[in-house]
């Protein structure tokens, strides 16, 4: 990456002095301006050469494709949660019991009456 030149909008044509972690810093003619790697590649700068170009935005679409499969793995996971918790609380929800449950089966219970009877 370093002495490659690139292209700005608004300041010209520059090349990369340093690079930083995720910082490129570029000399211009008039300044030298520092900025995010690989991000300005999308907005602010383009490579001269149309081959480095090609390889950083293959790194830009590579980098999206990986940020957006975590997206979708953490909203599956999220969902699935969702439903363990509507599961688990449709598991703890109170049985109702007619008044015939709390008897033994030879105890002739049709003359009570029939309502649900909570615990």
């Amino acid at each position: 990456m370093l002495n490659l030149k690139v292209k700005h909008k608004v300041y010209g044509t520059g090349i990369i002095t340093d690079v930083a972690e995720n910082y490129i810093t570029v000399q211009f003619d008039s300044k030298s301006a520092k900025f995010l790697y690989p991000d300005s590649f999308e907005k602010f700068l383009t490579a001269v050469d149309p081959s480095i170009q090609a390889d950083i935005m293959n790194v830009i679409n590579a980098f999206k494709q990986t940020v957006e499969m975590q997206r979708q793995a953490a909203i599956a996971a999220h969902t699935a949660e969702k439903h363990n918790i509507e599961g688990q609380a449709l598991q703890n929800t109170k049985k109702r019991i007619n008044i015939e449950d709390g008897f033994g089966p030879d105890y002739n219970v049709k003359h009570l009456a029939r309502q649900p009877i909570s615990r």
